[in-house]
């Protein structure tokens, strides 16, 4: 188990080197620190030209970063369709790992902030008002569908990637446990200490979600594997009698595991581009 965490963390590569290698393919890589409240968060956008009003908008999970989506920021389909947005959520990454906020309506605050601000800076006038599709793995998916409510543009859609939703099914694991002791803290790097911070207190976190699935007014379609061992496939059927079936769609991806953001690229770029088309 705890393998596949560092794993995870593992995904994330190191910013500022993903950063240049990005740069390096992509001319249109444009980077941003975007003030909400007290806290900077950052961002990374591609194919943001001026003609664009659609974006695509990706939050990661925990551990995670920006970089966890840097297949999709450089895919030249949807480069020419979106203005792409991949942001680091506070405490990870560049938008400040020494100071986490290990509570999604404080973080999900923050971030529909943060990118609020970004798209009232880039699109400028009413006419280009931007049309957005949010998309979150893991525990960025309740943000990105609380983020998804509240945000006052429309949205085409939600993804929500192996995604924890009921209450009822999150249980404090005994490496959580394990990695609050100090001793077992002084050797683990503090992304992984900021998102065990944020495990702890999820399952209780969660039950404020109860009531915000009657404000779905836009589709959400869930992609969860069979196999996930980190979050429980059942979150689909909670998904399935919370949200109007006219809004729901599922793809369930029988011998998949929790990290389709990595292993179904291929199927999540083909979605997104078909909601788009529609």
């Amino acid at each position: 188990m705890i393998s596949m965490f560092l794993f995870c963390f593992s995904c994330s590569a190191d910013s500022k080197k993903s950063l240049l290698e990005l740069k390096s393919e992509i001319s249109d890589v444009k980077e941003f620190y975007v003030t909400a409240e007290d806290r900077k968060i950052f961002l990374v956008t591609s194919g943001c030209l001026p003609n664009k009003n659609k974006v695509l908008i990706f939050v990661h999970g925990s551990p995670g970063g920006w970089s966890d989506y840097i297949a999709y920021l450089k895919d030249k389909d949807l480069r020419s369709s979106f203005c792409i947005l991949s942001l680091d959520r506070p405490g990870f990454g560049l938008s400040g790992k020494d100071s986490s906020i290990a509570d999604l309506q404080l973080q999900a605050g923050l971030i529909r902030i943060a990118i609020e601000r970004f798209l009232k800076e880039q699109f400028v006038s009413d006419r280009t008002k931007p049309t957005l599709i949010l998309v979150g793995h893991s525990y960025g998916g309740p943000i990105a569908a609380k983020v998804a409510i509240d945000i006052p543009y429309r949205k085409d859609a939600l993804f929500l990637l192996s995604a924890p939703m009921d209450s009822q099914l999150e249980e404090v694991r005994w490496y959580n446990r394990l990695a609050t002791y100090f001793f077992v803290k002084i050797f683990l790097p503090k992304e992984i200490i900021n998102s065990n911070d944020e495990m702890i207190p999820l399952k209780w976190q969660l039950t404020d979600w109860d009531g915000i699935w009657k404000f779905i007014n836009f589709p959400v379609i869930s992609i969860h594997g069979k196999k996930d061992f980190l979050v429980s496939f059942e979150n689909v059927e909670y998904m399935r009698k919370k949200i109007n079936p006219r809004r729901f769609e599922s793809m369930e991806l029988t011998d998949e595991n929790h990290f389709i953001p990595w292993t179904q690229e291929k199927l999540i770029k083909d979605k997104i581009l078909m909601v788009n088309s529609k």
